[in-house]
């Protein structure tokens, strides 16, 4: 028999002072002296991201702008020198139009030169033709007539080159006049490029302005956006630090918690003894054996098997974590947050001492809690797989002894029959002895005859007597069958240990009732078979003998013969019934084996 370990009441212990732990510990989560837990810091926080956006967007348009008024600055420069281009092109011009008009002016004054110098000669031949033509008028001769066509001659010549000269007199001063008008053109378009370029100085000198100013804009733009981005993100690079650095000091805290003993380990749960105090649960401590053991194998290897692949989400330091992350990580934060924007930096002795002051008093019992919560879910699913193993276990075994009992009572049955139909032709062969005693009478083989007769009757009376005996045996064990037949739909509808143990302990009793009938039955009826064989065989010698004695009248009747065939029938029949003996008892091992060792 199973005895229960006693270290179960131990944890029973253990388990209620956790508990009480728990509840104790839970008042004081609410309570946190001495630590700014509120969300203000979010203000100040958002505060500064909106900042660092707003400066953001100043530092674009003010980057817009500069970028515009530097796009303004290069194109006023580039039509600045443009328009000094232009300036120095109408210079050019204009020197080249002044050197045309003083090149046009002095080809004008030789133009003049040329034609007063060809006038005054023509006008000076001119005169001499004249005054030849006078002299000729008044005196007609040779010589006065050939000096004056010479001279009319030579003034006709002057007077074409006096008319010519006129003529590139008139051009020159035209050319000259053209000049100017070209040099006094190119003076006003000088004029107005070097009026052009003043504007565009103005232009430029104004967007240089512009210029400096957004120059300043941006750079103040700049330096704002830095300070915001920079406070900003260090508060940004403080909160998410937090997280990282919870889960460090958690983990740190789990370690030491752990070591102090003040959490609950799993490596140091007993199994075993958890499986003891369940079997004493279950009422399995003191047997059935075959359920208990069925029991514990499967208690045993759930609850292990779920310690081994759910431990790690239901217990441990990520466990450990969690919770802390679930009632903590918030107001850690809040405190570490609030300190920061409070002192502009973060005070670890904050921090250390909000995980020494409040979360080192109150997740212990919340992670004792989980803890017991874990063992209590993983039992309770461990107990209902032994729960559900131990009824099916019990149901497959009883359907198995209630199928070996139905057999072998058929077996039995069959055999009862046979014996039966031996005893039947016992009372024929006994009566056949008779009558052969009575065709005897006193002639030869008389004695022979009567002993037939005898051992015929002694054994048809024994047989008689037994069948009996084992008739009644029958009924009880028809009896046995019925009970293990109502254990057995017992068994198929059961759903707690209970019933299944009480169809278990029914179907086994009345088995081993059964298995322990039958084997004690099995010799007894081998020895009827046994003392029937001899029996038999001392009528067969006998008949033999009789045959021998020679009277025919003996061999020749009917009576023998009937003898002799009722013999035939009796030794098959008992051939017969000793192949059902052999195979109710290799039933009756069958149902032995099936039969728990040593269940009380």
């Amino acid at each position: 028999m199973l005895t229960l370990n006693k270290n179960y009441s131990l944890i029973l212990v253990v388990l209620f002072t956790m508990i009480c732990a728990v509840a104790v510990s839970g008042d004081l989560h609410a309570v946190e002296p001495d630590y700014n837990t509120s969300g203000d810091w979010v203000n100040e926080y958002e505060g500064l991201e909106d900042n660092l956006t707003k400066a953001d967007e100043d530092l674009k348009n003010a980057n817009d702008s500069f970028n515009s008024a530097n796009k303004s600055l290069n194109d006023s420069e580039v039509a600045f020198e443009n328009a000094v281009k232009k300036l120095n092109n109408t210079l050019s011009n204009q020197e080249k139009s002044l050197n045309i008009k003083v090149s046009k002016y002095s080809a004008y004054k030789n133009s003049v030169k040329n034609y007063n110098t060809a006038k005054n000669n023509y006008l000076k031949v001119k005169n001499t033709y004249l005054e030849l033509l006078k002299k000729y008028k008044k005196k007609k001769t040779k010589d006065l007539k050939t000096k004056v066509l010479k001279s009319k001659e030579t003034a006709l010549k002057l007077k074409k080159t006096a008319l010519s000269n006129r003529n590139k007199k008139n051009s020159a001063k035209n050319a000259y006049i053209e000049a100017t008008n070209d040099y006094y053109l190119s003076v006003f378009l000088t004029t107005q490029a070097s009026s052009e370029v003043t504007a565009k100085n103005d232009i430029v000198n104004q967007n240089v302005r512009k210029f400096n100013d957004a120059e300043e804009v941006l750079w103040n733009a700049e330096d704002d956006q830095w300070y915001a981005n920079f406070d900003f993100t260090n508060a940004e690079e403080v909160l998410n630090s937090i997280n990282a650095d919870f889960i460090v000091a958690m983990n740190d805290l789990y370690d030491q918690l752990l070591a102090d003993r003040d959490i609950y380990d799993l490596s140091d749960f007993d199994v075993e003894n958890w499986t003891d105090y369940y079997l004493d649960t279950n009422n399995l401590s003191s047997g059935p054996i075959y359920l208990a053991d069925i029991f514990n194998e499967s208690f045993y290897g759930n609850l292990t098997k779920i310690f081994e692949e759910e431990n790690a989400t239901n217990v441990g330091n990520e466990t450990f974590i969690n919770l802390a992350k679930a009632s903590f990580l918030n107001n850690y934060t809040n405190v570490i947050m609030n300190d920061y924007f409070s002192n502009g930096y973060v005070d670890e002795n904050i921090s250390n001492g909000y995980i020494v002051d409040v979360i080192n008093v109150t997740l212990p019992g919340e992670y004792n809690k989980a803890y017991n919560d874990f063992i209590e879910n993983a039992s309770f699913r461990a107990n209902q797989s032994g729960v559900n193993a131990t009824i099916l276990a019990g149901q497959e075994l009883i359907n198995n002894i209630t199928d070996v009992v139905n057999n072998l009572v058929n077996n039995v049955t069959a055999g009862q029959e046979k014996l039966a139909e031996i005893n039947n032709t016992l009372g024929d062969l006994n009566k056949s002895a008779y009558n052969l005693n009575q065709t005897a009478a006193d002639g030869n083989g008389s004695t022979i005859a009567n002993i037939i007769a005898l051992i015929a009757d002694g054994l048809y009376s024994n047989i008689h007597e037994n069948i009996d005996i084992l008739d009644t045996q029958i009924v009880k064990l028809i009896e046995l069958q019925d009970f293990i037949n109502s254990s057995n739909t017992s068994a198929g509808s059961a759903t707690t240990l209970g019933d299944i143990i009480s169809a278990f302990n029914q179907a086994i009793g009345n088995a081993t009732v059964i298995n322990t009938g039958v084997t004690t039955t099995i010799p007894q009826i081998n020895g009827i078979i046994g003392f029937a064989n001899e029996t038999l065989t001392n009528i067969n010698n006998n008949v033999t003998e009789l045959e021998a004695v020679g009277n025919e009248t003996l061999n020749e009747s009917t009576d023998l013969a009937n003898l002799k065939g009722n013999l035939t029938s009796v030794d098959t029949s008992k051939d017969e019934l000793l192949g059902i003996i052999e195979s109710v008892g290799e039933i009756n091992n069958e149902l032995g084996e099936f039969l728990p060792v040593n269940d009380e």
